[in-house]
């Protein structure tokens, strides 16, 4: 009797060809994780160096800032820019995996890990090319008060690249929360990793410098997975469908992992 996926279950089972295709995937996506762990590093410490002086906080004192370290500005904005796209890369690989495990993931997913950073990395140059513009203005003018600062900032073109770079923000948090859920429910994640992932989302939405920080951790963690292949991978991965983590405290990590794809079709039969 066939123990495996009936046509109501969501499960699929991936066949040899198409684990090979996903492991040479994983392989370019890991080695742009790497380099998204530099572009997130290098996007914190220009942001810091751009902005370490704008100490209280005010409008006034964050556009003598941004006119007293345009360049690192400038170069915040670059380093945030490639990371985003590189993002893409790594959430795509992910959503594309767990769909190939299971009917349930949707492709508002995989959408919103596309459009979301791409988005992101178009708009965020304008906002900060918008704001470096302000500060050149507050330097240049007569009287540099609260009031000026203010009105700067209230441009319509800092608005309007701002409302942007906000739709842009909420796309990605929604592909970082449901890459978590989805990935750590078909076992593609372990469930620390999909529920940092998740916090990453929100992060996105309330505190993305916190967010920026999370995923230079969180993707690197993924480097090495898709890289390493070791025994920290989790057995969904090689046997190209969904494994629990309830199956794998049942029957043992070495269990499911023992198997492969031929095998599990075999037992079908």
């Amino acid at each position: 009797m066939a123990n495996g996926p009936t046509k109501a279950d969501p499960a699929l089972q991936m066949t040899d060809d198409e684990l090979t295709v996903e492991r040479a995937r994983a392989r370019m996506v890991g080695l742009a994780s790497v380099l998204t762990v530099a572009m997130f590093s290098g996007f914190i410490f220009t942001t810091w160096l751009a902005l370490k002086d704008s100490s209280g906080g005010t409008n006034a004192k964050k556009l003598e800032a941004i006119a007293d370290h345009k360049l690192a500005f400038v170069f915040s904005s670059f380093f945030f820019s490639i990371a985003s796209l590189l993002v893409a890369a790594v959430l795509v690989h992910l959503i594309l995996a767990a769909r190939s495990r299971s009917t349930l993931v949707p492709k508002l997913a995989l959408y919103a890990a596309i459009a979301g950073p791409v988005l992101a990395a178009i708009v965020y140059p304008a906002y900060t090319l918008a704001q470096v513009s302000a500060a050149n203005k507050f330097a240049d003018a007569p009287a540099q008060t609260a009031k000026v600062a203010q009105d700067l900032l209230n441009s319509n073109t800092i608005e309007f690249t701002t409302t942007l770079y906000l739709f842009a923000q909420l796309l990605v948090a929604i592909a970082w929360v449901m890459t978590g859920m989805y990935c750590m429910r078909l076992g593609l994640l372990t469930r620390l990793v999909g529920s940092v992932a998740i916090a990453i989302g929100l992060a996105n939405l309330i505190a993305p410098p916190l967010a920026a920080l999370l995923q230079v951790f969180w993707i690197g963690s993924i480097a090495i997975m898709l890289l390493g292949e070791g025994p920290q991978t989790p057995p969904a991965w090689k046997l190209g469908r969904p494994v629990t983590w309830r199956e794998v405290a049942a029957l043992g990590a070495s269990g499911p992992a023992s198997e492969s794809p031929s095998d599990f079709k075999k037992s079908d039969q």
